[in-house]
This record gives structure tokens, C-alpha cells and sequence, in this order.
């Protein structure tokens, strides 16, 4: 019993929910055929050397009856550090999709599965602060601050968002 108790109590601090990692604040404001300002909280950096030593920065936030639907993920493959970051790079990443309330989707995916390249979408992810690694319980987060700007569907969507 008591081994079981020690084992339950090492289980709950280890998973131990903190915000490290996550962006203090996360704001997308979007122009085109999707229009609006939004909160993209929670946002992450994160980095796993040991699965293709991939790094994203990622925020996926439901559908309400005032904001559209939202899957932002953009990554490369290095560990991250303060500076730019764009969809023409030679290990660039990215799946964004945006559903608006009457069904409209707009979207990008560059890489794997599909390898589809950026097509008709653009981004570009600027770090000004990157703090970490903080160890999580796969791979690492980072405290980080800075802009994503992308553009969906040959100019049909763009958004900046502000973390």
C-alpha cells in the first residue's frame, strides 16, 4: 500500500501541469476573406531532437460563434533560437487551416505526408526571445516571444500574429 501511494504521489508530480513553454500571450488578427482579432492562447515553442530534431511553434483553438476554426503549425528542423524563420527554408514545415463559421476553408501544408511544398501560402516566424530548452516530458519547450505572419490561398487570407 504504501508502495502504491509513493508511486501515485511520484505520478501526479510528474505530471504536473506549469505554464513554462507556453507564450505569455498569443494575439492573431487576421485581413482578406477571414477578418477579425483573435486570442490564440495557448500558444507553444517546442523542440524534440530525438524525433527528427523537429521544432514547432503551434496554437489550435476550436471554432465559437465569433471565431473562426484555427491549426496553426509551423516548424523547421534545428533546435530553436532567436531569429527568422520562413516557409522557403530548405527544412521548412507547416499546416495552418482556417474554418470560418459558413464552412469556408483556407489552408497550407508544406512537408510530410504530403510534401506539397508552401504552394499557395506563405509564412515567416520571427523569434525575438527564445528562453530554454525547459525539459518537458517529451522533448523541450521554450519561453519565447515574436511574430508569425502568413498568407493563405495566393493572398486570399493573410494573418499576423503577435506572441
Amino acid at each position: 500500500m504504501i508502495r502504491c501511494a509513493a508511486a501515485a504521489l511520484l505520478l501526479l508530480a510528474s505530471c504536473r501541469y506549469d505554464t513554462s513553454g507556453e507564450t505569455a500571450s498569443c494575439s492573431i488578427t487576421f485581413s482578406g476573406d477571414v477578418t477579425g482579432t483573435y486570442d490564440c492562447r495557448p500558444a507553444y515553442l517546442s523542440w524534440n531532437p530525438s524525433v527528427n530534431n523537429a521544432a514547432t511553434f503551434t496554437f489550435s483553438l476550436p471554432a465559437t460563434s465569433t471565431r473562426p476554426e484555427m491549426a496553426v503549425s509551423v516548424g523547421f528542423h534545428r533546435q530553436p533560437a532567436v531569429g527568422q524563420y520562413v516557409s522557403t527554408d530548405s527544412d521548412a514545415e507547416a499546416y495552418i487551416l482556417v474554418t470560418t463559421a459558413d464552412g469556408s476553408t483556407y489552408g497550407m501544408q508544406q512537408g510530410p505526408p504530403n510534401n506539397l511544398g508552401p504552394g499557395s501560402g506563405y509564412w515567416n516566424l520571427v523569434l525575438d526571445t527564445c528562453v530554454g530548452p525547459i525539459r518537458r516530458y517529451t522533448g523541450y519547450a521554450f519561453d519565447a516571444s515574436g511574430t508569425l505572419d502568413f498568407t493563405l490561398e495566393n493572398g486570399a487570407v493573410n494573418a499576423h500574429v503577435t506572441f
